[in-house]
C-alpha cells in the first residue's frame, strides 16, 4: 500500500471519529426517540417559562409568573408562589404521555363534538407562556378508567388521552399554590429586630454590620444572639397550616388581634420590612394561633408555638455570658487576687507566669481550661442595668480583677484597645457573688462556685511537672517517717543498699524503676500554699519525708517531697518548697504506692 493511500484512509478514520464523537453520541439512541415520541407535549424548560394560568371551569384564572426563578402568584391576588409545587406541575407536564388519540374526524363524528369529552367547556384551561412561544392546553374529563383524560392543545387537530395526574396537579384554588412559608428572609437584609408581647415593653434589638445582636430596650445591653438567631430561624422555617381571610380591613377582634397577644417585627433601620401579630387560638385548634401578615395583608394559622417564644421579658433574650473571646487571640492575662501575676504567651506559644522578678512555666491544659473557665462563666441574675458607684457592692477597689489582652494581630482595623475583656469580682458573701466587666455599668450574680475554677493564685496554673532529673544521678535517698531514718545509697555499679546491708536485685531494680517516674514527677493537681495550708493537708500520724541527693548538674542539690493524708481522689497530698514557698498538691497516687513499698522507713524497734 502506498503513502498516498495510507494518507486518505488515516484521514477518513479522523473524520468517523470525529462525527460518532461530536454528533453520533449526542444523538438518542433508539429507546430514547421511542420515549421522546410517545411524550405529549415538548418539554418545557422551567428555566426560560415566563408565566403559567390555570382556569377552572366557571373559576376565575390563577396565575403565577417568574422572576429570576422565584415564582409569584399574580392572579386573583398578589402573593409569593409555592415553587416547587409549580414545578412539581411543570414536571408533571413534561412526564405526560399520548395514551391514545382521538382524530379530528373521530372528534367531529360525535353526536356532542368535543363536549363529548369534557372539553366544552373544559375543565381548566392551561396557558404557558414561554418567552414568545405561548402554549394553550384544555383539560377535559377522566377516562371511563377514571386513571386518564381527555386533553387537547390548541392550534393542533385531535384530542389526547394522557396520564390523570394531570388533574391531581391542577390547582382548585390560589391557595394550592400560595407560598406556605411564614417568611422569606433569603434575600432580605435586615438590622433590626422588635418583639413586643402584652403589656411589656418592647425588645428593640440592633446589628451593627460584622457585629453581634445589641439589646438596645428597655435597656442597652448585650443580647443573647444564639436565643435571638434561633427565634428568627424558627420564624424562617415556620410555615402556614391555613389561610383564613384576605380582607383588607378584617375583624382584627374575632381573631385576638386587637390588640395582638404579641408581634414582631424586621427592618433595616427605621424601615420595616417584615411584621407579624399573633392573636388568639381558634376554639377548635388550640395548637394553632391566628397570624396577620403586614406585607400581605391577609390572616392565616400558624404553630402556636411560634408565637409563645415571643413571651418573654428583656432578661430572657439578654446575653447571660460574663465575657467571650477566642482564647487564641489571648497574649496576656493580668490577675489581680491573692497574689498579682501575669500570665504571658511566649513565642513559641507556651505560656510564663511573672510573680514579681520571678519567672516560672505554667502549665498550658491548666492555662487553656483557665480560659475555658472565663468563657463560660453565666450570669445567674442581672442585680442592676445602670450602677454609678461600685464601692457599695465590694468591687472598688474589687475582690479580684483579670485583665485579658489580646494579640495585635487580632485587632480588627482602627482598633487600638488591645483589652478584649476586663472582669471585677466583689468581696460580697452569699449564694452569688457579684460582679461586672469593666466597660459595661450593670452588675451581676454570678454563682460563688464560679470563683473556684478561677485562679487567684500564681501557683495554681504554674507547670506541674515539678523536676526533671535523672535516676542516675541519684546519690542518696533518704527516708524519714515518724522519727525513724532510712538511708539508701548506691555504689559505683549502682547497687543500692542501707545500713541492714545490699539490696536485692529485684529490690533494686524496683527502687531504680521508683526514682526514675520521680525524676518525671509531675502533679495531678495543685491544691494550696503556704504552711498553715499544710495543717490541714498534712500527715496526722508524724511527718513522712523523702529526701533525694543529686550530683551531675553544675552543683550538688537535695529535693524534698512531704507527704500528706489521702485526697478524695485517690490520690495523696504532697507538698515541695518552690520559690521559697510551701506548694501542696495531689501526689499521683499509684506512684504513692510504689513510693511507700520501695522506700519505706525501718520497722520501730520493740
Amino acid at each position: 500500500m502506498n503513502s498516498k493511500s495510507t494518507r486518505w484512509l488515516l484521514i477518513l478514520a479522523a473524520g468517523l471519529f470525529a462525527y460518532i464523537f461530536f454528533f453520533e453520541r449526542h444523538t438518542p439512541d433508539t429507546e430514547r426517540r421511542q420515549e421522546l415520541a410517545a411524550r405529549w407535549l415538548a418539554p418545557i424548560n422551567l428555566l426560560t417559562l415566563n408565566s403559567i394560568e390555570v382556569t377552572p371551569a366557571g373559576g376565575a384564572p390563577i396565575r403565577v409568573e417568574a422572576t429570576n426563578l422565584e415564582w409569584r402568584l399574580i392572579e386573583p391576588l398578589a402573593y409569593p408562589a409555592e415553587t416547587r409545587t409549580i414545578e412539581g406541575f411543570v414536571n408533571t407536564l413534561n412526564s405526560l404521555q399520548k395514551r391514545a388519540f382521538i382524530s379530528a374526524q373521530e372528534t367531529l363524528a360525535q353526536k356532542d363534538g368535543l363536549a363529548a369529552f369534557g372539553l366544552k367547556p373544559a375543565t381548566a384551561a392551561i396557558s404557558l407562556l414561554n418567552g414568545t412561544n405561548r402554549i394553550e392546553l384544555w383539560v377535559g374529563a377522566r377516562t371511563i378508567g377514571s386513571n386518564q383524560v381527555y386533553a387537547l392543545r390548541v392550534g393542533t387537530p385531535g384530542v389526547y388521552v394522557v396520564d390523570a395526574a394531570l388533574l391531581d396537579q391542577l390547582p382548585d384554588s390560589p391557595n394550592a399554590w400560595r407560598s406556605r412559608d411564614l417568611i422569606d428572609l433569603r434575600r432580605v437584609a435586615y438590622d433590626r429586630v422588635e418583639i413586643r408581647a402584652g403589656q411589656r415593653p418592647a425588645l428593640v434589638f440592633h446589628r451593627a454590620p460584622g457585629q453581634p445582636w445589641q439589646l438596645l430596650r428597655p435597656m442597652e445591653a448585650r443580647a443573647d444572639n444564639a436565643r435571638l438567631t434561633d427565634l428568627i430561624r424558627r420564624l424562617e422555617e415556620a410555615r402556614v397550616r391555613q389561610f383564613v381571610s384576605d380582607a383588607a380591613s378584617p375583624d382584627l377582634d374575632a381573631f385576638g388581634l386587637q390588640p395582638p397577644e404579641s408581634e414582631l417585627a424586621l427592618g433595616s433601620g427605621s424601615n420595616d420590612l417584615f411584621r407579624v401579630q399573633f392573636g388568639k387560638s381558634p376554639t377548635n385548634a388550640p395548637t394553632l394561633v391566628n397570624a396577620r401578615l403586614f406585607g400581605h395583608t391577609n390572616i392565616v394559622l400558624v404553630d402556636r408555638e411560634l408565637a409563645d417564644r415571643l413571651q418573654f421579658s428583656s432578661t430572657d433574650f439578654r446575653d447571660r455570658r460574663l465575657v467571650t473571646f477566642s482564647p487564641s487571640t489571648i497574649e496576656r492575662v493580668e490577675v489581680r487576687a491573692t497574689e498579682n501575676f501575669v500570665l504571658q504567651r511566649q513565642a513559641n506559644q507556651s505560656w510564663q507566669i511573672n510573680l514579681g522578678p520571678i519567672t516560672f512555666p505554667a502549665d498550658p491544659e491548666l492555662v487553656g481550661g483557665f480560659l475555658n473557665n472565663v468563657n463560660g462563666l453565666e450570669i445567674a441574675t442581672f442585680e442592676k442595668d445602670v450602677v454609678t458607684d461600685f464601692s457599695s457592692y465590694g468591687l472598688d477597689p474589687p475582690r479580684r480583677r483579670y485583665t485579658f489582652v489580646a494579640t495585635p494581630a487580632s485587632l480588627a482595623p482602627g482598633n487600638t484597645n488591645p483589652i478584649v475583656a476586663q472582669i471585677d469580682f466583689g468581696t460580697n458573701s452569699g449564694p452569688n457573688v457579684l460582679a461586672r466587666r469593666t466597660d459595661e455599668g450593670s452588675l451581676y450574680g454570678l454563682p460563688q462556685a464560679s470563683l473556684t475554677r478561677l485562679p487567684d493564685a500564681a501557683y495554681q496554673l504554674r507547670d506541674r511537672h515539678l523536676w526533671n532529673f535523672d535516676s542516675t544521678n541519684v546519690t542518696k535517698v533518704t527516708i524519714t517517717q515518724a522519727g525513724r531514718q532510712r538511708t539508701l545509697t548506691p555504689d559505683a555499679a549502682r547497687a543500692w543498699s542501707d545500713t541492714s546491708g545490699p539490696l536485692d536485685p529485684i529490690g533494686a531494680a524496683s527502687l531504680e524503676e521508683t526514682l526514675y517516674r520521680l525524676g518525671q514527677l509531675r502533679a495531678e493537681y495543685w491544691t494550696a500554699v503556704g504552711d498553715e495550708a499544710w495543717y490541714r493537708f498534712g500527715p496526722t500520724d508524724g511527718e513522712r519525708r523523702v529526701t533525694i541527693a543529686l550530683a551531675g548538674g553544675a552543683k550538688a542539690e537535695e529535693l524534698t517531697i512531704e507527704f500528706g493524708r489521702l485526697s478524695p481522689h485517690g490520690h495523696c497530698y504532697a507538698s515541695v518548697w518552690l520559690e521559697g514557698k510551701r506548694v501542696i498538691f495531689e501526689f499521683p497516687g499509684k506512684l504513692f504506692l510504689d513510693v511507700e513499698r520501695d522506700l519505706a522507713a525501718p520497722a520501730a524497734k520493740r
